[in-house]
């Protein structure tokens, strides 16, 4: 998910920063060493951006499944409701406390959750660990009123934060750790999801704003899940299987309007796509017309119209994970046992 047009506070797709253009003024806007000096600690390192080689090939007869549960080629997702493990995390991330100068407000927090509040009848948690951190600059605003606040007090805010801002940039990372039993088939899962938002040198995203219309271009939103499975045949742990997931997406001049910030698509531009061992391109022509993709595995090429149906295939899904669904959102992506 990206920070076009309303400038997603890049906190699990909860809530928008409205930003409304004005005339340059240069003794406002924000210069490039105050941006580099903002983002100095925060920048993604390049390990963290280096893609996988390892990954779960994607068959041909699954692949549109998989595009289709892809939330991310979304301006602004369906809400569905949250599950039960998504509200446990997004829950605690409200609570993190702003610490916030003129231009800039960092949110950073680590910790456990606690397995029991997030178990219910199919589900059995042992271990929930998160990292997250996020930070947010803007031009021509003041965002030292976010300072000591908690994020779900100052989503209400920030459309008076950053009032005529033509610039705005942005880091996100979250990495969680997941271990849980499936209650039907008794067989445990371990995951580890690495989540994060920037340019392709690690610096900060930046959407551009000019004549009422923001442009993102060159953001790298990437994610990578290792999923393990295991169960216990008379106390002998057996390998079950292990499925790892790699997205990455590249925004191409993707353009939005103000007026649009809950249009369901972008109303132009592209993303360049990695899907496991699949890569290609969405195209956008209208902000309420479904993109079109096209995507190679370097022998098979397939192409298609994005429906956003869920991502849920009975029995194996199209990696061959056996009783898995591949479930994805913006910024974090779990995998479940299907009931």
């Amino acid at each position: 998910m990206l920070f076009l047009n309303g400038l997603y506070l890049a906190m699990l797709g909860l809530a928008t920063v409205s930003v409304s253009c004005g005339k340059k003024d240069d003794d406002e806007t924000i210069q490039k060493d105050e941006v580099d000096a903002i983002f100095k600690d925060s920048k993604i390192q390049k390990e963290e951006l280096s893609g996988s080689t390892d990954v779960s090939p994607i068959a041909v007869d699954g692949l549109v499944a998989e595009v289709n549960g892809l939330t991310t080629i979304y301006n602004n997702a369906p809400s569905t409701g949250p599950d039960k493990e998504d509200y446990c995390l997004t829950t605690e991330l409200n609570k993190i406390v702003g610490e916030a100068g003129k231009n800039y407000v960092k949110f950073v927090k680590s910790g456990s959750l606690n397995p029991q509040s997030c178990s219910d009848a199919s589900t059995t948690y042992s271990l929930l660990k998160y990292e997250y951190s996020t930070t947010f600059s803007c031009d021509k605003g003041d965002l030292t009123a976010a300072n000591g606040k908690i994020f779900q007090v100052l989503v209400a805010e920030t459309n008076t934060l950053c009032p005529a801002s033509e610039n705005a940039y942005w880091i996100s990372k979250l990495k969680t750790e997941v271990k849980f039993t499936n209650t039907a088939d008794k067989a445990s899962y371990h995951l580890t999801t690495s989540w994060t938002t920037s340019s392709e040198d690690g610096g900060p995203c930046k959407g551009v704003y000019e004549n009422d219309v923001g442009t993102d271009d060159g953001c790298i939103d990437l994610s990578k899940t290792t999923a393990v499975s295991v169960t216990d045949a008379g106390g002998t742990v057996i390998l079950k299987d292990k499925t790892i997931t790699y997205e990455k997406f590249v925004s191409k001049n993707l353009k939005s309007t103000r007026a649009d910030v809950t249009s369901k698509y972008y109303s132009s531009g592209k993303y360049l796509l990695t899907l496991n061992n699949w890569t290609g391109e969405v195209n956008y022509v209208g902000k309420d017309t479904s993109p079109v993709w096209s995507l190679s595995n370097g022998s098979v090429d397939r192409s298609g119209t994005f429906v956003g149906e869920t991502k849920l295939v009975g029995g194996t899904d199209s990696m061959g994970s056996g009783r898995l669904k591949i479930k994805s959102n913006p910024f974090l992506r779990w995998v479940l046992p299907v009931n």
